[in-house]
């Protein structure tokens, strides 16, 4: 899979900013990034599978935390290589 880094930073831009968190029972969980903006309502196994429903909560509200790691790796990434002398 290959990210856009150039998109990932627009979406960042126009996106709501992180951090974000979740809360609420497993069959109401809701993606926060403050008290007052909801980013998401979570869908969920209807009681089949709480310990995922509560993982993909999880994982969705680390998402800003993990596109600013994302981009931090790649700009070092490509420092590195360009101090190595490789085409981008």
């Amino acid at each position: 899979m290959t990210i856009d880094v150039k998109q990932m930073r627009a979406d960042m831009a126009a996106g709501t900013p992180g951090p974000w968190r979740h809360d609420g029972p497993h069959w109401n969980a809701i993606v926060w990034s403050d008290a007052g903006n909801r980013i998401a309502f979570m869908a969920h196994s209807n009681g089949l599978d709480d310990d995922r429903d509560e993982a993909n909560a999880s994982r969705i509200a680390r998402l800003p935390d993990l596109e600013t790691a994302y981009l931090a790796l790649a700009e070092e990434n490509e420092r590195l290589r360009a101090a190595l002398g490789e085409p981008k």
